[in-house]
C-alpha cells in the first residue's frame, strides 16, 4: 500500500544525489572509487558470507545473496555526506565515495541476474575452503525431479490424480511448487514432493532445484497469476532449465505464440484441448456411438462416482 509513496520518494532521493555529485578533481578521484568499489564488493564475499553460512543459510543461497548485496549502501552516502560536512572527511573522498556507489549501482544488477552462475563458478573454492554444498543440492544434480508442477490449482489437481492412478512411481519424482501451504499435506500424501515457493520470485524456483527438471509443466492460467505471466514464467524457467520440456498453457489465441516465443515447447488452451474432445463427442453421437464414447473417456479419465482430488 506504500509502494507508490515509496517510489515517489525514491525518484526524489537519487535525484538529488544526481545533481550532488561532483566532477572528478582528478584521475584519482576515480581511481579510488574503482578500489573502494572492488573492495565494497570482495567485503560481501568476506563477510556476510560466511555470517549467512554459519547462521544456517545453504552454501549456494549464502552466495547468491553475498552477490546480490554487492551495492553500496545509500545510507553510507548519507554518512559521506555528513563527515564532509563536519570537516572529517576530504571532498575528494566524498567524491570517491559517491562514484564508488554508483559503480557498485550500475554492477548491481548484472551480478543480481547472474548470482547463480557466479556461484557455479566459485563453488569449487568454496568447497575447498570447507564450505560444504547442501545434500539436497547433490541430490538434484545428481538426478533430479522427472516433473515439476508450477502451481496447484484444477488442472494441476487432475493430473496429479490421473498420474496416481496410471503411474504412481512418476508421482514420486514429481515436484509440485505452490505458495498455499494449506494444500501441502494433501498433495504430500500422494507421494509428490511440494515446497512452496511464489512464482513471481525466481529465487524460490532456483532454490527447489527446478533446474534439473526434465519436464515442467505450468498450469495456472494468467488470470490467476499474480506478478507474472505465463510468458514471463517460461521466459524465466527456460533461462534456469534450458534442457527441460516446458509446458505451459493461454488462455487467448494471441498468447499462444509469444509463449511459444518464450521458450515453451508446448501450449494448450483449455477452449481447444475442451473443442477436441466435443468434435469427436459430436461425431459419436451421430453415429449412434456415444455411449462407447463415453466409457472410453471416463476410463481414459480415471472418471469414478467416488473420484476424491486434491481440488475437487
Amino acid at each position: 500500500k506504500v509502494a507508490t509513496v515509496k517510489d515517489f520518494f525514491i525518484t526524489l532521493f537519487f535525484v538529488a544525489l544526481g545533481i550532488s555529485i561532483p566532477m572528478p578533481e582528478s584521475i584519482n578521484v576515480v581511481v579510488l572509487a574503482v578500489v573502494l568499489a572492488v573492495i565494497a564488493i570482495l567485503a560481501r564475499q568476506i563477510i556476510f558470507f560466511p555470517l549467512f553460512y554459519f547462521s544456517g543459510v545453504d552454501q549456494r543461497n549464502a552466495e547468491v545473496s553475498s552477490v546480490r548485496l554487492a551495492q553500496i549502501s545509500e545510507f553510507g552516502l548519507v554518512i559521506a555526506f555528513l563527515g564532509v560536512k563536519l570537516g572529517h572527511l576530504s571532498p575528494s573522498l566524498t567524491s570517491a565515495v559517491i562514484f564508488a556507489f554508483v559503480i557498485t549501482a550500475l554492477a548491481t544488477p548484472l551480478m543480481y541476474g547472474r548470482a547463480y552462475e557466479i556461484h557455479g563458478w566459485i563453488r569449487p573454492l568454496l568447497e575447498k575452503c570447507g564450505f560444504k554444498a547442501p545434500p539436497e543440492l547433490s541430490r538434484e544434480e545428481g538426478g533430479g525431479y522427472r516433473l515439476a508442477l508450477l502451481g496447484f490449482h484444477r488442472d494441476a489437481s487432475s493430473l496429479l490424480y490421473n498420474l496416481a492412478e496410471s503411474d504412481p512411481e512418476l508421482v514420486k519424482e514429481t515436484l509440485v511448487v505452490d505458495f498455499n501451504v494449506a494444500l501441502h499435506g494433501a498433495i504430500a500424501e500422494t507421494g509428490a514432493h511440494v515446497h512452496y515457493g511464489d512464482l513471481a520470485n525466481p529465487e524460490t524456483l532456483h532454490h527447489v532445484g527446478l533446474n534439473v527438471a526434465r519436464v515442467i509443466v505450468c498450469t495456472i492460467p494468467d488470470d490467476l497469476l499474480r506478478g507474472i505471466d505465463n510468458k514471463s514464467l517460461v521466459h524465466v524457467v527456460r533461462e534456469m532449465a534450458p534442457n527441460a520440456v516446458i509446458i505451459s498453457n493461454a488462455i487467448a489465441i494471441e498468447e499462444i505464440h509469444q509463449v511459444y516465443q518464450a521458450g515453451a515447447d508446448y501450449v494448450y488452451l483449455n477452449r481447444f484441448e475442451a473443442a477436441w474432445t466435443l468434435q469427436r463427442a459430436v461425431n459419436a453421437g451421430l453415429e449412434n456411438e456415444i455411449g462407447g464414447f463415453r466409457d472410453r473417456r471416463q476410463s481414459r479419465n480415471h472418471y469414478k462416482p467416488d473420484r476424491k482430488e486434491i481440488l475437487g
